[in-house]
């Protein structure tokens, strides 16, 4: 009965990966453990309207508003509490309208997390083509179905400044779009993260047999 026992320990603590929510990378995709879904990286439907977008990536969906809200503040744990407004834009507090924000000093701790989302997500605008900024955004739907954006830029060189800044586009951030092909953004999709679970009853089951086998033996 305790061998029964360890084996099933085993093969159960192998399919128990989701206890801690995080954002992985996983290659072309972002596995997002929080959700249990696939993030496909945004450079992979750059310049792709949000229609050739699905049908360019079978199997893949459009990510829903409450999925992208969710991994957005996944993806920038520190944005609330450093929001600052300026003259130049119509920055609010409300996360869910036109908004974005300035990561420059002193606001240093947010710089880790637009690097991480560009390698994430892949960047939409890579400084290998554009010697000013690199961009990772891609195109969603918001609760009323308007088509929107999110994402980071990483402005090299600030005009005024001289100084790298980093900015995250927040929800909803800078009105409308229609969908349709931009060469600077690409298009949430997602899927359900595959979990193995038949493998893993069938791993279970030849445990089980084999163990009874093993009985038999000792037995004759």
């Amino acid at each position: 009965m305790r061998s029964l026992i360890f084996v099933f320990a085993i093969i159960s603590g192998g399919f128990s990966y989701s206890a801690g929510a995080a954002l992985i990378d996983s290659g072309i995709y972002t596995t997002d453990t929080n959700q249990d879904l696939q993030w496909l990286d945004l450079s992979e439907t750059i310049g792709m309207s949000v229609t050739d977008a699905l049908a360019a990536n079978e199997g893949w969906r459009l990510a829903t508003n409450t999925e992208v809200e969710a991994m957005f503040w996944q993806a920038f744990p520190n944005y609330e509490a450093n929001r600052v407004g300026f003259d130049f834009a119509q920055y609010t507090t409300d996360p869910n309208v036109d908004e974005g924000i300035y990561t420059g000093p002193p606001y240093a701790e947010l710089v880790p997390d637009v690097e991480n989302f560009i390698s994430l997500f892949g960047a939409t605008v890579d400084i290998t083509s554009n010697v000013y900024y690199a961009k990772s955004n891609g195109y969603y739907q918001d609760e009323d179905g308007t088509w929107r954006i999110t994402g980071v830029l990483k402005y090299l060189v600030d005009d005024v400044t001289d100084y790298e800044t980093y900015t995250v586009n927040g929800l909803d951030h800078y009105g409308s779009y229609s969908g349709s092909a931009n060469s600077s953004f690409g298009t949430y999709l997602v899927r359900a993260t595959v979990i193995p679970i038949p493998a893993a009853v069938w791993l279970f089951g030849s445990a089980l047999a084999g163990l009874g086998w093993m009985r038999r033996k000792q037995t004759v």
